[in-house]
């Protein structure tokens, strides 16, 4: 089972890619709404349409993964308008990207004293101190997130909670969290897949062939057919396991992941 534990914690590792790509599209909804020109004359107008440009531009580059042509976008429009917050905002996930946690943290900061409210800039202050295990700091800010009933994706608050508990070991606490992620957003494949780990945990290894069952079947990554498989065998379903872990060299031929499920195929020749 030691092999099958650490594969869990390489797919935490990928789960973060995952979430923050998933942060980063929420990104574009600020196309919809251009911030109104602040203060008198049409100088100061058109600085507000330079600095939202070049914010745009920033984000299209981010949306490309072209990171430093983005950051340089980001950071002209933050020399013509300091108080842009979603500037700030995505400058903090571009270095949160590159691992420069106390930048990115900076960066969440300017963000959320320009707007306290912004409920983005509080879930991804959460995702950087979760990433330095600071796991209580880290639930704080996901759930001062989820006061703000206006912010529109909730569940990826709630999911991220469930991380943090998960990691503190409160393994109740994230299983409610990832339940609420999925009452939200059903088709959520990752709240799905650790709703499953969550539960084979939990030493509650039924539920958790259901739940991982259905976490491969929305989303079919080598991670989720890999605990999928370990939790079979635990069922003693043997046929089953052994068509999952089968279907991560399928997903991921010559990868980690495949090679411990070969290591699982081999044992059950």
């Amino acid at each position: 089972m030691k092999t099958a534990k650490s594969n869990m914690e390489r797919a935490k590792g990928k789960e973060c890619v995952v979430r923050l790509v998933a942060f980063c599209l929420l990104l574009f909804t600020f196309f919809l709404f251009p911030m109104a020109g602040c203060g008198g004359g049409k100088v100061a107008v058109q600085k507000d349409k330079d600095a939202q440009a070049h914010y745009k531009l920033g984000v299209s580059y981010l949306s490309e993964g072209n990171m430093p042509a983005a950051m340089v976008e980001l950071q002209k429009a933050l020399e013509l308008d300091p108080e842009e917050k979603n500037a700030h905002y995505t400058l903090g996930i571009i270095y949160d990207a590159q691992e420069k946690h106390a930048e990115a943290l900076e960066f969440f900061g300017k963000a959320l004293q320009i707007d306290p409210q912004f409920a983005e800039a509080h879930n991804a202050r959460g995702m950087t101190l979760a990433r330095l295990r600071r796991w209580d700091e880290a639930i704080e800010a996901f759930r001062t997130a989820l006061a703000n009933r206006f912010y529109a994706a909730p569940h990826f608050a709630y999911y991220n909670m469930g991380l943090a508990y998960f990691n503190k070991r409160d393994l109740p606490r994230a299983l409610e969290h990832f339940r609420e992620a999925l009452r939200i957003q059903p088709a959520f494949g990752q709240a799905r897949y650790w709703l499953g780990v969550t539960l084979l945990e939990s030493g509650r290894t039924p539920e958790a062939v259901r739940e991982l069952g259905e976490a491969a079947r929305v989303s079919p990554t080598p991670e989720a057919f890999l605990t999928l498989g370990v939790a079979l065998l635990r069922e003693n379903r043997r046929e089953e396991a052994i068509r999952a872990f089968r279907r991560v060299g399928e997903l991921a031929p010559g990868s980690e992941l495949a090679k411990s499920a070969q290591q699982y195929l081999d044992l059950l020749k």
